[in-house]
């Protein structure tokens, strides 16, 4: 078992893994809520090893905020539903943040189109090995 937050309340700043929150690794269960419920957190979010099948989540603004899982290949992202993506920041800026060692498997629609992360407002973050797979096939992996 992990220390984390919700497992050991009295320990701050320690990450928020995702298993603490309710994502299934299996990918058979939407961990979407999960998901979301790490990131409002407020902590450093850890994603373990897995499959975690998800709609858009949503970053926090603000400074810090991190996103990591196990290393691409290891941690996987599922998109639920096509033309989505996994991650955004909607509104407001995000800086001084890094997100990455993880895989993405984007559910494109039929025209091919598919999204993993929609970058637009955050400043200063580092996004580090970040694969991106299409129907199982590998496109490009960032460093």
């Amino acid at each position: 078992m992990s220390l984390t937050k919700v497992s050991y309340s009295m320990i701050d700043g320690a990450w928020a893994n995702v298993l603490d929150y309710g994502a299934d690794p299996t990918g058979a269960a939407d961990s979407t809520a999960a998901l979301q419920a790490a990131i409002n957190s407020g902590a450093p979010v850890y994603i373990p090893e897995g499959t975690y099948l998800t709609d858009v989540l949503t970053v926090r603004t603000g400074q810090g905020f991190q996103f990591i899982g196990a290393g691409a290949g290891k941690t996987i992202f599922l998109e639920r539903t096509a033309n989505t993506g996994i991650l955004k920041n909607p509104a407001g800026i995000q800086f001084n943040g890094r997100i990455g060692q993880f895989s993405i498997k984007a559910n494109a629609s039929s025209n091919g189109t598919g999204y993993g992360i929609l970058v637009s407002g955050f400043y200063n973050t580092i996004f580090e090995q970040i694969q991106y797979l299409s129907n199982g096939t590998s496109i490009v992996t960032g460093k």
